[in-house]
C-alpha cells in the first residue's frame, strides 16, 4: 500500500529523536514539501474567507483591496470636479411655478 505525502510527513515527524536521526537531505525534502503544504493550504484559507460575496455581510465590512467584486474597489462617483460650489450659480435666474388665485380644484392631503 503506497502512503501519500501527508502520510509521511506525519510518520516523520512523529518524534524529535527520530527527526534528529535523519539524514540532512530527509529533512530538506520534508521541509520542502511542508513549504508546499503550506502554501497550498493559505490559499485555501485566502479562497474560504468571508467576504459580502459569499456572505450576508454588508459591503462595507470588505477590507480594502479585498478579492471579489472588482466593481467594489472601484470609486463610485468618477466626476471631475469644476471647482464651482454646488447649487445655482450666481447670475442665474430660477424659475418656479406661479400660485393661482383660483384653482380649478383642490386636493386636501391629510396626514
Amino acid at each position: 500500500m503506497l502512503k501519500t505525502k501527508n502520510e509521511v510527513a506525519v510518520q516523520l515527524i512523529a518524534d524529535r529523536q527520530q527527526l534528529l536521526r535523519l539524514p540532512k537531505g530527509q529533512l530538506v525534502d520534508l521541509i520542502l514539501m511542508m513549504r508546499d503544504q503550506l502554501t497550498a493550504l493559505q490559499s485555501r484559507v485566502a479562497a474560504l474567507e468571508k467576504n459580502s460575496t459569499n456572505s450576508s455581510k454588508p459591503p462595507s465590512s470588505n477590507m480594502p483591496g479585498a478579492g471579489g467584486n472588482k466593481a467594489a474597489n472601484h470609486h463610485r462617483n468618477s466626476r471631475q470636479l469644476s471647482g464651482r460650489k454646488s447649487g445655482g450659480q450666481p447670475g442665474h435666474h430660477g424659475r418656479t411655478r406661479e400660485l393661482v388665485d383660483n384653482p380649478d380644484t383642490v386636493i386636501v392631503a391629510a396626514p
